[in-house]
């Protein structure tokens, strides 16, 4: 089969397009501005991973740095084509049915999808406890979705045109699906394992739940992109809806690497969202609390939260006998040994019976004798 020239492609284009220029040339545009905002999108994460994954393994950096890269020359490529399509072949209708452009698309896309499903898949292959069978299931889906998409440009290179879309519909169907079910069933064991492995530990739990939320945002808008490409094919596989989509899959896919990577930062920092709300009433400024260790002990121990324990082996409890100097305004001491490390608990003024009062109602997170 002959390739059709540019010139006699025009002649096919201009009555079918230009009939209808905002449903067939309007998707061009689009894919252009969204091409680039993700692009943005990518970059800022780009810049973030750049402080934030510096003691990464080198895999990691040559990971990204890669799809980086791939997704950069994809959007440049993004605005070569429309540059060339409405500059040089400016009232010319031909090259909107080349695939001098589309056909790389699919290339470009099938090398990033590959490395972050790769990604993912391997630690949802982990979680499964290296089984065999879904490590196979999972390579199969991910080197016939790469497969796809490399036959999808010899076939399209050969037949010169998108008039014979329906000439590449097997691996095109095989490319978006495989893709569709590899993310589907990395996202579908990742998230079984994480819901269905708590352990009744309140701080283990909460880690499992926020890992199976970023997982979930993480992969989801990739595996929407996949499923919307593999719609559209499905229905009608010779518009140009689709074109938008096409330019922005490898993006997504990157971003959502990028993401899973860069988040890690906040599973470093402490969590101050347990706080106890008797900790915060101790702490008003109007019967200000002063916690003092006693520096000649060295075996302090240090409590998340802000939380101390208090255990029954407390050996020395001393309250004042002088009433009267809480309301003369004086500073009043309650000397605590707690595990071998000395607190003394000072309070001003009259609040020092308010606070007493207070631990022994809500027996929180502060040390009172009352409480113990």
């Amino acid at each position: 089969m002959g390739v059709i020239s540019l010139a006699d492609l025009d002649q096919i284009a201009a009555p079918v397009l230009s009939a209808d220029k905002s449903f067939q040339l309007g998707p061009f545009i689009v894919a252009s501005f969204v091409d680039t905002l993700f692009c943005g999108f990518l970059l800022m994460q780009c810049g973030a991973y750049v402080t934030l994954g510096r003691n990464d393994p080198s895999l990691f950096k040559w990971m990204v740095a890669y799809v980086s890269l791939l997704n950069i020359a994809s959007t440049v490529f993004t605005w070569t084509w429309i540059y060339d399509l409405f500059v040089y072949n400016f009232g010319s209708y031909g090259l909107f049915l080349s695939i001098k452009y589309l056909s790389w698309f699919y290339v470009l896309d099938s090398m990033i999808v590959i490395v972050v499903q790769a990604f993912f898949g391997l630690r949802a292959w982990k979680l499964t406890g290296k089984s065999w069978l879904v490590g196979l299931l999972l390579v199969t889906l991910m080197l016939s979705a790469f497969g796809g998409g490399i036959a999808i440009k010899v076939l399209f290179t050969r037949l010169g045109s998108t008039l014979y879309a329906k000439d590449v519909r097997v691996p095109a169907y095989i490319c978006l699906f495989c893709t569709v079910a590899a993310d589907i069933t990395i996202t579908a064991i990742i998230l079984r394992y994480l819901t269905c492995n708590h352990m009744g530990i309140q701080t283990t739990d909460h880690m499992l739940t926020r890992l199976a939320r970023v997982t979930f945002s993480s992969q989801l808008p990739p595996t929407l992109i996949a499923i919307a490409l593999a719609i559209e094919f499905s229905i009608k596989y010779d518009s140009f809806i689709a074109i938008p989509f096409i330019c922005v899959q490898g993006k997504v896919y990157g971003i959502s690497l990028l993401h899973t990577l860069n988040v890690r930062e906040s599973w470093r920092r402490p969590d101050h969202t347990n706080i106890n709300a008797t900790d915060s009433e101790l702490q008003q400024p109007s019967q200000p609390t002063v916690w003092k260790v006693n520096p000649t002990r060295t075996s302090t121990q240090l409590h998340r939260d802000t939380q101390l324990e208090c255990s029954a082996g407390i050996r020395q409890k001393q309250w004042p006998s002088q009433k009267d100097d809480t309301s003369s305004g004086k500073t009043s001491s309650v000397n605590v040994d707690v595990r071998g490390a000395a607190f003394e608990l000072s309070h001003f003024g009259a609040g020092l019976d308010s606070q007493s009062r207070l631990s022994h109602e809500k027996s929180g997170a502060s040390v009172s004798p009352m409480a113990c």
